[in-house]
């Protein structure tokens, strides 16, 4: 059994990974949708932050010529969202807010 201070470490190393966690982008939907299915379905925290991070890139990318990622993607990623803000809220004792916080500080130090 992890020690709460290695759950802890895990966790604030997690966040700190995430300004580098991306994947390739799957052009056709439907092997996408496939492959992200796979990544929920197996709930690897790495998997889910590269998932978040890709998805949220992309979002990013679409919105600059005005154009918008497919629901399923935006669905995928809000899961993915959850499931990791799920565990860290209980690991780290905090809400939601500092997580996104804690989150928005390492991507602008990255």
């Amino acid at each position: 059994m992890r020690s709460v201070r290695s759950w802890f470490t895990a966790a604030e190393s997690l966040i700190a990974a995430m300004p580098l966690s991306v994947m390739e982008w799957q052009d056709n939907a439907k092997l996408r949708a496939e492959c992200f299915r796979r990544i929920l379905e197996r709930g690897e925290r790495e998997e889910l932050i590269s998932l978040m991070r890709t998805v949220y890139l992309k979002k990013q990318e679409l919105a600059e010529v005005g154009r918008r990622i497919y629901a399923a993607d935006e669905n995928a990623m809000k899961r993915a969202e959850r499931m990791i803000f799920d565990e860290l809220s209980v690991v780290l004792g905090v809400g939601d807010d500092e997580i996104i916080k804690m989150i928005d500080e390492k991507v602008k130090t990255a």
